[in-house]
């Protein structure tokens, strides 16, 4: 890696997430403050206490709404939340390939948080196009949205006839990817990969529920090459992960504090800012230490959040240690019953879901009549 090796970090949301996305920035400029680096939000519109926000933060706001004109046409709105500057992320090694003093862009979402200081050049050099962590097979995103968009939208046959291979597209080793990390290789993508982004958005008629739709379906192009990193630089805590990394998974389960192997967080299911998100021990310490990044920052920052001026209380009982075995033994059927056999992996993953949440509801109630136990 040349000495002058430079990432520009950054993330694209509307408005309305600026504050908590620019936390999130900053949570990396804790350990990579170098002034090589840059620090970037991109997006169609800013306020004015926003902008005076950011200037205040040394991150720089990059309007890109005529960029990304083609994603005015998202038409998912009705099934989810995500708003079409979501979808700008993938237009961010066009907009860095334009500054030639990056040689890798990373981008994040809002809800990521990085916990301690990685081999940053080590793990962007392996990355020659992309590098993503896969989640699932592609297929099982197909089927998710087929339900999403109630039949309307084949999104398998539209790629196909896009000119997807389809031996490709059909392949158990081609994935789905979560998007809320991302290493982007500048110059090996350029402008190429934003125009394959736009020729899948316009082919499938914006019929996608977030970004990780369209760079999944994007990437599975057999010109893109995807460099698969491991979930310690995306963890999410719920085990929706293609390659486990086991140790890892058995020291948040079974060692409660031990989170050193974990270097970037990601909030999925479980926002920092909402009150009552964090039930497991491990989670808890993982948001405490998210609200004592809020509470470091200047400019008042904190006061947006008001779950961010106090920690959890962290519990570790017979209860919630039994819980979090039935939790592990059933990730681990998810892993070695789903994944292989594709026609089991949407359901699995479903069942998975509504698991958490009755988890949630069986903790909440538990606390509230015998806190002891937990």
């Amino acid at each position: 890696m040349a000495p002058c090796f430079r990432v520009a970090f950054f993330a694209s949301c509307d408005d309305n997430y600026m504050p908590t996305t620019a936390a999130a920035l900053l949570s990396f400029r804790r350990f990579f403050g170098d002034a090589r680096h840059g620090y970037f939000i991109v997006g169609s519109h800013i306020s004015n206490a926003n902008a005076d926000l950011l200037l205040k933060l040394n991150v720089t706001f990059v309007d890109v709404s005529n960029l990304c004109k083609v994603f005015e046409t998202h038409r998912n709105a009705r099934c989810t939340k995500y708003v079409k500057e979501c979808f700008y992320i993938a237009a961010g090694p066009s907009v860095f390939y334009q500054n030639t003093e990056y040689d890798f862009c990373l981008s994040i979402d809002g809800d990521v948080f990085c916990q301690r200081e990685f081999d940053l050049a080590g793990l962007c050099k392996p990355v020659r196009h992309v590098g993503m962590r896969g989640v699932g097979p592609l297929r099982r995103c197909f089927e998710d949205r087929a339900v999403r968009f109630k039949g309307e939208c084949d999104h398998r046959a539209e790629l196909i006839r896009l000119g997807f291979p389809e031996e490709t597209v059909d392949s158990p080793q081609t994935l789905e990817y979560n998007t809320g990390v991302i290493i982007w290789n500048v110059r090996g993508l350029n402008r190429w990969w934003f125009e394959l982004c736009e020729r899948v958005f316009v082919g499938l008629d914006g019929a996608f529920e977030s970004d990780q739709d369209l760079i999944s379906m994007a990437a599975a192009h057999p010109s893109v090459d995807v460099h698969e990193f491991d979930e310690c630089y995306n963890f999410n805590y719920s085990m929706d992960t293609y390659k486990a990394n086991w140790k890892l998974w058995y020291n948040f389960y079974f060692r409660n504090r031990n989170v050193d192997g974990v270097y970037i967080s990601h909030f999925i299911r479980g926002k920092p800012w909402i009150r009552g998100n964090a039930n497991l021990p491990m989670q808890q310490h993982l948001v405490n230490q998210w609200r004592a990044h809020i509470r470091s920052l200047p400019h008042g920052l904190d006061s947006r959040w008001e779950e961010a001026r106090a920690d959890y209380e962290i519990k570790g009982g017979m209860l919630i240690q039994a819980l979090m075995h039935a939790l592990f033994m059933w990730h681990m059927v998810n892993h070695v019953v789903a994944i292989p056999n594709l026609k089991y992996t949407t359901p699995i993953f479903t069942y998975s879901v509504y698991i958490l949440t009755l988890t949630k509801k069986l903790h909440s109630a538990l606390f509230a009549f015998a806190p002891s136990l937990l």
